[in-house]
């Protein structure tokens, strides 16, 4: 094969590449549940082995089985929250709190994203972003409904002890 023949067949395979970037940005191929053909029942039974591995602390298992729904289905937060709800759990608080920054884009109005990622926060030592991201609860979070007001009485009393930490190492570094 000629380096022009060549040439030619990587620019075909790279407008292959670029038309189905496309397709996936216009709705064609929204996620890679949807291009793999995975059905919202097998989705289902995922999450559901998911939450149960974590429930029972097999916590390597749950963060697998996590990992596919964030895979395959990248823009449902729910995934997100429990991956991080795994990685806090495992105490590794920066990649929990990166799978919660992610489920509150995704949702920004969800205040189990918020909540938990100043959790993390708090457990990092960052104590002006902890309170940064209560703050940004507190703003979003409804407080006519009943689950808004819970969450909005959890942010508080966490931003409550953020700030007696604060008292207490007023000169910290805040990472």
């Amino acid at each position: 094969m000629s380096n022009q023949d060549r040439d030619e067949q990587d620019k075909r395979r790279l407008h292959g590449v670029a038309e189905q970037v496309l397709k996936m940005f216009a709705g064609d191929m929204y996620t890679l549940r949807q291009q793999r053909g995975v059905s919202d029942e097998e989705m289902k039974a995922v999450y559901a082995l998911a939450h149960g591995y974590y429930r029972a602390g097999r916590l390597d298992e749950a963060e697998q089985a996590f990992l596919f729904l964030c895979l395959f289905e990248h823009l449902e937060s729910k995934y997100w929250i429990g991956l991080g709800a795994v990685q806090q759990r495992k105490r590794d608080y920066a990649k929990a709190l990166a799978s919660y920054s992610y489920a509150s884009v995704i949702d920004f109005k969800n205040p189990r994203a918020l909540y938990y990622g100043a959790e993390c926060h708090l457990a990092l030592g960052h104590l002006d972003d902890a309170q940064e991201t209560l703050s940004a609860l507190l703003a979003v979070c409804p407080s006519d409904t009943e689950e808004g007001r819970t969450w909005r009485a959890r942010a508080e009393q966490l931003q409550a002890q953020v700030e007696r930490l604060q008292q207490r190492t007023p000169d910290a570094p805040q990472a």
